[in-house]
């Protein structure tokens, strides 16, 4: 080993600018894919304290960026699925003219990482200060897909809406075999 330390795969596309107007669908998932924000029962998510933080804060992100509206979103056992949109149109933040640049630690404010980090931080923040519990609460990264089209927002919507229903098949969930 040549002491060296590796570097984290780029999930975000490489020349795609996050900070730019869009409709983006996320899922945030927890570390080690732990079910620790509720349970589905007869096919309905019940959110537990920690899931209650997940939610609130959530709900509370456009009080913080003005330029972000709410589309549909779920909290899951072990994830979270959400459409957020980006809508500079308010004159709020303008992003016109700034050069994206990337660097692990710092993304860029008002970018969609930034966004996804503040929140992470604030509901890790929020559980340790609640419990004590010192483990992580999320896996580092997060999942992102660009919507282009009302048919693809559409087919997120139901399937966002219908996670609870699918929960036995679903990807996250690792008792689901394949």
């Amino acid at each position: 080993m040549s002491g060296e330390t590796p570097q984290r795969k780029i999930a975000r596309l490489s020349q795609y600018d996050y900070c730019r107007p869009g409709i983006y669908f996320v899922t945030i998932c927890t570390h080690a894919k732990r079910f620790i924000f509720g349970s589905i029962i007869n096919d309905q998510m019940r959110l537990n304290d920690w899931g209650n933080i997940v939610k609130t804060a959530w709900l509370d992100l456009p009080n913080h960026h003005l330029f972000l509206v709410f589309d549909d979103f779920i909290i899951m056992p072990n994830h979270l699925h959400g459409i957020l949109i980006l809508d500079y149109h308010d004159g709020t933040t303008d992003t016109a003219g700034r050069v994206p640049t990337r660097t692990f630690s710092s993304p860029i404010s008002g970018s969609l990482s930034a966004i996804i980090g503040g929140f992470k931080s604030r509901v890790t923040r929020e559980i340790r200060h609640m419990t004590n519990d010192k483990s992580n609460i999320w896996q580092p990264r997060f999942y992102d897909h660009i919507i282009r089209s009302e048919s693809e927002l559409s087919k997120i919507r139901e399937y966002i809406q219908n996670n609870p229903l699918n929960w036995e098949r679903d990807k996250e969930n690792p008792v689901y075999i394949r």
